[in-house]
C-alpha cells in the first residue's frame, strides 16, 4: 500500500517561539484521508497520533517493519520541522522512539527529487498537470486561516495536498524509480 503524507505549520522554522505543527495528514492509495489537527489536540498529542499512524503503516502488528512507501513533496522540510518540534516537546527517550518510528523505520520518497534537481513548487506541478484543487489557498495562507479559526479551509487544503501527491504518483509517474 502507498501512503501520502504532508503537514501544515505556523511557519518555516520549528525553533521560533510561535512555531507549531497545525496538521498532519495522510492519504492511502485507496483515497482514505486521515488528518490530525492542532485545534482538536495539543501539539504533543498531534505528534503522538502521527507517530501511531506511522507505526500502523509500517508494522501492522508485526515485530518488523513492512516498509510501505510514504510519499511527500518537500518532505525534507516536513520531517525537519517535525523533528524540531519533537526536540522541544519530548524527553530524550521519547525522541529516539519517535525518530525511529517516523524516520528510521519508514520508507520515504520525496517527489521533489524527481524535478531534475530543481525546486519546483507543488502549485507549478498542479498547473502543469491541470490538477483540480478544492481550495486556492497556499501553504503560506494556513497560519492566517488558523488565526481566523477557518479550520474547514485548512482541512480542505490538507486534503488537496495529499490528494495531489497521490495523483502525481499514480497518474503522472512521479516516484516511479522509487517503487
Amino acid at each position: 500500500m502507498k501512503y501520502y503524507f504532508d503537514m501544515e505549520t505556523t511557519g518555516l522554522n520549528p525553533h521560533f517561539e510561535d512555531a507549531e505543527i497545525l496538521t498532519t495528514q495522510f492519504m492511502d492509495n485507496d483515497g482514505n484521508f486521515k488528518v490530525f489537527t492542532r485545534w482538536e489536540l495539543s501539539e504533543k498529542d498531534l505528534i503522538e497520533k502521527t507517530q501511531n499512524f506511522f507505526v500502523d503503516i509500517n508494522f501492522r502488528q508485526r515485530a518488523y517493519p513492512t516498509y510501505n512507501p510514504i510519499f511527500t513533496y518537500n518532505g525534507g522540510f516536513d520531517f525537519h520541522y517535525l523533528m524540531g518540534r519533537i526536540g522541544y516537546l519530548f524527553n530524550e527517550k521519547e525522541k529516539r522512539v519517535l525518530h525511529n518510528t517516523m524516520i528510521r523505520y519508514s520508507k520515504h520518497c520525496d517527489l521533489l527529487q524527481f524535478n531534475n534537481g530543481y525546486y519546483v513548487s507543488l502549485q507549478k506541478l498542479v498547473n502543469k498537470h491541470n490538477i483540480k484543487r478544492k481550495t486556492n489557498f497556499m501553504g503560506s495562507d494556513i497560519y492566517e486561516l488558523y488565526k481566523k479559526q477557518e479550520y474547514e479551509s485548512i482541512i480542505n487544503h490538507a486534503y488537496d495536498d495529499v490528494n495531489i501527491l497521490k495523483q502525481l504518483v499514480n497518474n503522472y509517474g512521479y516516484g516511479g524509480r522509487f517503487l
